[in-house]
Formats: C-alpha cells, sequence, structure tokens
C-alpha cells in the first residue's frame, strides 16, 4: 500500500501580486545593503571616521549578511519560516535607522552589522516564496524578484 500526498496543481503563470509584494521587499533590503557605501561620505565628514574606518562598515554589512544567509536559508529548508519576509526588511532598516542615530564608532558598526543579518534574514524564504509564486514560470519570476533588489540598490540613498 502506497501513501500520497495531496499536491497543489502547480500555477501556469506567474502570481503579480504575489512576486511584486517580494520584490518590493527585496527592493527594501537591497536598499539598506546600498545605504551603507552611500553613507561613507557622510561618516568620514561628519563624524570624522578614517577611510579604514569607513570602509570596515561595508565589510560589517557585507560579511553579516554573507554569513548568516546560509544559516538562515538552512533553517528554511527545514520549515518554512514566513517572519523572515517582514522581520528581515524590518531589521534591515532599524539597524540602518540606528547607524544614522548612534554616535559612536563601535555602535555605528553594530548597527550595520544588525542590517546586515536582516538583509541575510531576508533572501532565503524569499526566493523561496519568489519560486512558489512563479509557478512553471520559475526563471521569470526569479528574474523578477531580482529586478526589486536591484531596483532598490540602485534607488536607495
Amino acid at each position: 500500500m502506497s501513501v500520497g500526498f495531496a499536491v497543489a496543481p502547480a500555477r501556469s503563470g506567474v502570481d503579480a501580486r504575489g512576486i511584486v509584494t517580494l520584490g518590493c521587499g527585496h527592493g527594501c533590503v537591497d536598499m539598506a545593503q546600498g545605504a551603507v557605501p552611500a553613507l561613507l561620505p557622510f561618516m568620514i565628514h561628519q563624524r570624522h571616521y578614517s577611510y579604514a574606518a569607513a570602509s570596515a562598515l561595508v565589510l560589517a554589512m557585507t560579511i553579516t549578511s554573507s554569513l548568516i544567509q546560509p544559516v538562515f536559508g538552512h533553517f528554511a529548508d527545514r520549515r518554512s519560516l514566513p517572519l523572515l519576509l517582514p522581520g528581515g526588511v524590518l531589521v534591515a532598516g532599524v539597524g540602518i535607522a540606528l547607524a544614522g542615530a548612534v554616535n559612536t564608532y563601535a555602535l555605528t558598526f553594530a548597527a550595520v552589522a544588525l542590517a546586515g543579518v536582516g538583509v541575510g534574514a531576508y533572501h532565503p524564504e524569499a526566493a523561496r516564496y519568489a519560486n512558489y509564486v512563479s509557478g512553471e514560470r520559475r526563471a521569470t519570476g526569479m528574474s523578477l524578484f531580482s529586478v526589486g533588489g536591484n531596483l532598490g540598490f540602485a534607488l536607495g540613498p
């Protein structure tokens, strides 16, 4: 005797509302990622950070988002974690806001690293949902999802 599982029929096309929503979230987190390099002249001029210290902020964002992303991906493969979608956007935004509000280098570094965690948290779960809402047109859906991130990075500060 075999046990079967009910599987929802595959969508034939991309769910426009779903992919636009995911693309907007992708734009928000990638805007946070792009904000750090854009803030460097301010950090150097107003806060008197050295070029090395300012560039370490970019490193903090990149390292945290890159290293934490596979961890979130691992857990997202085991269990759907839809709260990572709004949570990642929120944490990335709060991190960038704090980076502008705090007054010490250590706190700025921590805030940027926090933003990186938000960026890293968003991507794996969002990629899963982008695949889902794309139906049989996965490549089209993923490319539209990617456009959202690219626009966010480009339109950021």
